[in-house]
């Protein structure tokens, strides 16, 4: 069984997450950190410099027993080329988690962010079976089902 946790500024990422939850037929939650308020680019220019930092925040995450699932997916944006930090908080603070992980990240650059997959899979403890990045115009055109598609078939291949 898979379960999908996703962190979402704008909801963006939610709404990729939603639909590789769609295409898995699992259900989604989601981490909430009351302290992180979207805040135009005053928001984004404090948060991305947390992220870079490798700041924590206090995170509100279902009571979840994580490892019990085969698999996990992940999905965050990045900022400031790290993976967000109410995600990365959640990873510090809880590091049980299955064996098999799919990385999902969106943000604003057209190009795959390297090492902010990098990051993530640091922070998770293990590489990921599958990763996807969707950058935010596809996001907006709701152009990437033929991704998501490839993502979960991944996913399910692995060992």
């Amino acid at each position: 069984m898979t379960r999908v946790l996703c962190y979402s500024w704008s909801e963006r990422t939610a709404r990729v997450a939603a639909a590789v939850a769609a295409e898995l037929a699992v259900e989604m939650d989601r981490i909430v950190a009351p302290r992180v308020r979207a805040g135009g680019l005053w928001g984004m220019l404090v948060w991305g410099r947390a992220a870079r930092a490798g700041a924590d925040t206090p995170v509100e995450v279902p009571p979840v027993d994580w490892p019990r699932f085969g698999a996990l997916v992940l999905a965050a944006p990045v900022w400031a080329g790290r993976v967000a930090v109410p995600m990365a908080s959640f990873l510090r603070a809880h590091p049980a988690l299955p064996p098999r992980l799919g990385l999902v990240m969106t943000g604003a650059d057209p190009r795959r962010p390297a090492g902010a997959f990098a990051d993530f899979a640091r922070l998770a403890g293990r590489e990921p079976l599958a990763t996807l990045y969707v950058a935010r115009a596809r996001v907006e055109r709701g152009d990437f089902a033929p991704d998501i598609a490839e993502f979960c078939a991944a996913l399910a291949a692995g060992p």
